[in-house]
Protein backbone atom coordinates (compact mmCIF):
# COMPACT_ATOMS: atom_id res chain seq x y z
CA UNK A 1 0.00 0.00 0.00
CA UNK A 2 1.28 3.44 -0.87
CA UNK A 3 0.49 6.40 1.38
CA UNK A 4 0.76 10.07 0.53
CA UNK A 5 0.48 12.87 3.12
CA UNK A 6 -1.98 15.64 2.28
CA UNK A 7 -1.31 18.19 5.03
CA UNK A 8 -0.76 17.77 8.77
CA UNK A 9 -4.13 16.22 9.47
CA UNK A 10 -4.97 14.26 6.33
CA UNK A 11 -3.71 11.18 4.57
CA UNK A 12 -4.51 9.52 1.30
CA UNK A 13 -3.81 5.87 0.51
CA UNK A 14 -4.29 3.65 -2.51
CA UNK A 15 -3.53 0.07 -3.37
CA UNK A 16 -4.31 -2.70 -5.85
CA UNK A 17 -6.87 -5.45 -5.17
CA UNK A 18 -8.07 -8.47 -7.18
CA UNK A 19 -11.76 -9.45 -7.35
CA UNK A 20 -13.95 -11.80 -9.41
CA UNK A 21 -14.50 -9.04 -11.97
CA UNK A 22 -10.86 -8.15 -12.38
CA UNK A 23 -8.32 -5.87 -10.71
CA UNK A 24 -9.72 -3.11 -8.49
CA UNK A 25 -8.22 -0.10 -6.82
CA UNK A 26 -9.34 1.23 -3.43
CA UNK A 27 -8.93 4.84 -2.35
CA UNK A 28 -9.35 5.91 1.26
CA UNK A 29 -9.22 9.47 2.51
CA UNK A 30 -9.17 10.11 6.26
CA UNK A 31 -8.84 13.39 8.11
CA UNK A 32 -7.83 13.10 11.75
CA UNK A 33 -7.71 15.49 14.66
CA UNK A 34 -5.69 15.26 17.86
CA UNK A 35 -7.34 16.62 20.99
CA UNK A 36 -5.15 17.06 24.04
CA UNK A 37 -6.55 17.35 27.54
CA UNK A 38 -4.10 17.86 30.37
CA UNK A 39 -1.49 15.10 30.10
CA UNK A 40 -3.31 12.82 27.65
CA UNK A 41 -4.86 13.09 24.25
CA UNK A 42 -6.97 11.27 21.69
CA UNK A 43 -6.98 11.02 17.93
CA UNK A 44 -10.38 11.12 16.24
CA UNK A 45 -11.34 10.69 12.62
CA UNK A 46 -13.27 13.78 11.49
CA UNK A 47 -13.74 12.72 7.85
CA UNK A 48 -13.55 9.29 6.25
CA UNK A 49 -14.22 8.59 2.59
CA UNK A 50 -13.39 5.50 0.56
CA UNK A 51 -14.13 4.07 -2.88
CA UNK A 52 -13.46 0.80 -4.63
CA UNK A 53 -13.30 0.90 -8.43
CA UNK A 54 -12.24 -1.29 -11.33
CA UNK A 55 -8.70 -0.42 -12.35
CA UNK A 56 -9.82 0.98 -15.72
CA UNK A 57 -12.19 3.44 -13.97
CA UNK A 58 -9.92 4.34 -11.04
CA UNK A 59 -8.96 7.82 -12.28
CA UNK A 60 -12.60 8.78 -12.97
CA UNK A 61 -13.70 7.40 -9.59
CA UNK A 62 -10.94 9.28 -7.80
CA UNK A 63 -11.91 12.53 -9.59
CA UNK A 64 -15.55 12.01 -8.50
CA UNK A 65 -14.52 11.39 -4.88
CA UNK A 66 -12.30 14.49 -4.82
CA UNK A 67 -15.11 16.57 -6.36
CA UNK A 68 -17.53 15.35 -3.67
CA UNK A 69 -15.04 16.16 -0.92
CA UNK A 70 -14.28 19.62 -2.29
CA UNK A 71 -17.91 20.63 -2.86
CA UNK A 72 -19.55 19.07 0.18
CA UNK A 73 -21.28 21.63 2.41
CA UNK A 74 -23.28 21.15 5.59
CA UNK A 75 -26.72 22.75 5.53
CA UNK A 76 -26.98 25.48 8.21
CA UNK A 77 -30.51 24.27 9.06
CA UNK A 78 -29.27 20.69 9.53
CA UNK A 79 -26.31 21.89 11.58
CA UNK A 80 -28.58 23.99 13.81
CA UNK A 81 -30.94 21.07 14.38
CA UNK A 82 -27.99 18.77 15.10
CA UNK A 83 -26.72 21.21 17.73
CA UNK A 84 -30.20 21.24 19.31
CA UNK A 85 -30.27 17.45 19.43
CA UNK A 86 -26.76 17.36 20.88
CA UNK A 87 -27.83 19.88 23.51
CA UNK A 88 -30.89 17.79 24.37
CA UNK A 89 -28.75 14.70 24.71
CA UNK A 90 -26.30 16.60 26.91
CA UNK A 91 -29.15 17.93 29.05
CA UNK A 92 -30.48 14.39 29.47
CA UNK A 93 -27.05 13.09 30.41
CA UNK A 94 -26.62 15.92 32.92
CA UNK A 95 -30.04 15.20 34.39
CA UNK A 96 -29.14 11.51 34.77
CA UNK A 97 -25.82 12.51 36.36
CA UNK A 98 -27.53 14.87 38.81
CA UNK A 99 -30.09 12.18 39.78
CA UNK A 100 -27.27 9.71 40.34
CA UNK A 101 -25.29 12.18 42.43
CA UNK A 102 -28.40 13.04 44.48
CA UNK A 103 -28.97 9.33 45.18
CA UNK A 104 -25.34 8.87 46.20
CA UNK A 105 -25.50 11.93 48.45
CA UNK A 106 -28.79 10.79 50.02
CA UNK A 107 -27.33 7.34 50.72
CA UNK A 108 -24.16 8.90 52.17
CA UNK A 109 -26.20 11.17 54.45
CA UNK A 110 -28.37 8.21 55.57
CA UNK A 111 -25.31 6.08 56.38
CA UNK A 112 -23.55 8.98 58.11
CA UNK A 113 -26.64 9.74 60.23
CA UNK A 114 -26.97 6.07 61.21
CA UNK A 115 -23.31 5.95 62.17
CA UNK A 116 -23.67 9.16 64.19
CA UNK A 117 -26.77 7.82 65.99
CA UNK A 118 -24.89 4.64 66.88
CA UNK A 119 -21.93 6.64 68.15
CA UNK A 120 -24.21 8.93 70.19
CA UNK A 121 -26.02 5.93 71.73
CA UNK A 122 -22.70 4.35 72.67
CA UNK A 123 -21.51 7.65 74.16
CA UNK A 124 -24.70 8.01 76.24
CA UNK A 125 -24.39 4.40 77.44
CA UNK A 126 -20.82 5.06 78.60
CA UNK A 127 -21.88 8.23 80.40
CA UNK A 128 -25.01 6.60 81.92
CA UNK A 129 -27.58 9.02 80.49
CA UNK A 130 -30.86 8.71 78.57
CA UNK A 131 -31.94 11.01 75.75
CA UNK A 132 -35.48 12.31 76.27
CA UNK A 133 -37.78 14.83 74.62
CA UNK A 134 -39.95 17.34 76.47
CA UNK A 135 -43.50 16.97 75.03
CA UNK A 136 -44.25 20.66 75.62
CA UNK A 137 -41.33 22.46 73.99
CA UNK A 138 -39.85 19.54 71.95
CA UNK A 139 -36.43 20.14 73.48
CA UNK A 140 -34.12 17.14 73.83
CA UNK A 141 -32.64 16.58 77.26
CA UNK A 142 -30.06 14.14 78.54
CA UNK A 143 -30.98 12.84 81.97
CA UNK A 144 -29.18 10.47 84.33
CA UNK A 145 -30.13 6.85 83.58
CA UNK A 146 -31.94 5.50 86.64
CA UNK A 147 -34.05 2.70 85.18
CA UNK A 148 -37.30 4.49 85.95
CA UNK A 149 -39.54 7.13 84.34
CA UNK A 150 -38.23 10.69 84.00
CA UNK A 151 -40.51 13.66 84.80
CA UNK A 152 -39.93 17.42 84.57
CA UNK A 153 -41.61 20.20 86.53
CA UNK A 154 -42.20 23.87 85.71
CA UNK A 155 -38.75 24.81 87.11
CA UNK A 156 -37.01 22.41 84.66
CA UNK A 157 -36.13 20.05 87.51
CA UNK A 158 -35.90 16.37 86.59
CA UNK A 159 -37.68 13.94 88.89
CA UNK A 160 -37.22 10.17 88.57
CA UNK A 161 -40.22 8.11 89.70
CA UNK A 162 -42.14 5.09 88.38
CA UNK A 163 -45.41 7.04 88.92
CA UNK A 164 -46.32 10.69 88.39
CA UNK A 165 -45.17 12.80 91.35
CA UNK A 166 -47.51 15.37 92.87
CA UNK A 167 -47.60 18.84 91.36
CA UNK A 168 -47.28 20.31 87.88
CA UNK A 169 -45.09 17.72 86.09
CA UNK A 170 -44.95 16.21 82.65
CA UNK A 171 -43.41 12.93 81.53
CA UNK A 172 -40.27 13.16 79.42
CA UNK A 173 -40.49 10.91 76.35
CA UNK A 174 -37.52 8.55 75.96
CA UNK A 175 -35.88 8.68 72.53
CA UNK A 176 -34.91 5.38 71.00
Amino acid sequence: MIGEARGPRASFARGPRESNTGPEVAYVFAETQFTQEQSSGAWTVTWLCSVLAPRDRAAETLQTMLHVLSTFAISPQWYSRQLQMNGSAAAGAMSDFERGMAAIQKDYQRRTAASQRQSDEFDRALRGVDLTTDPVDGKEREVLRTGTTHWINGLDQIIDSPTAPDGNVRKLIPKP
